[in-house]
């Protein structure tokens, strides 16, 4: 029995790598779209002390707060949650406060949707409400 418990860890770990690099794969991908759409990167998996922001970009005068999604099918209205939206505000908040020479730029929240390195979707401006 402890044998079956252990090729399920085994079977879980490799299923977790697979989704770190395919959201990896799918982050770079999302990077290069939006490079190419003229926006400067300044950071990619920013990390806070409560999360992580995919990407953040700015063009414009205008900072960008990335959520970038792996997924099949442009379904990405049910793919970022209320509170992930808070969580990425939270961070953005987090980074402004670190970085004062984007205190006059305007922010928003956009969600970028990958499916196998193409970019499906890009939804600018998700809101809190």
């Amino acid at each position: 029995m402890a044998t079956m418990f252990r090729n399920n860890n085994k079977l879980s770990s490799q299923e977790g790598r697979r989704r770190y690099n395919l959201g990896k794969e799918a982050e770079l991908a999302a990077i290069d779209y939006l490079a190419r759409q003229g926006y400067k990167i300044l950071n990619n998996r920013y990390r806070f002390p409560y999360g992580e922001i995919d990407i953040i970009a700015y063009k414009d005068k205008k900072i960008t707060f990335v959520e970038v999604k792996a997924r099949g099918g442009n379904i990405a209205d049910d793919l970022v949650h209320p509170q992930q939206l808070q969580r990425i505000f939270d961070a953005g908040t987090f980074f402004l406060a670190n970085y004062p020479q984007f205190d006059s730029y305007e922010c928003q929240i956009d969600i970028i949707v990958v499916n196998k390195n193409i970019i499906t979707e890009h939804i600018k401006g998700q809101t809190l409400d």
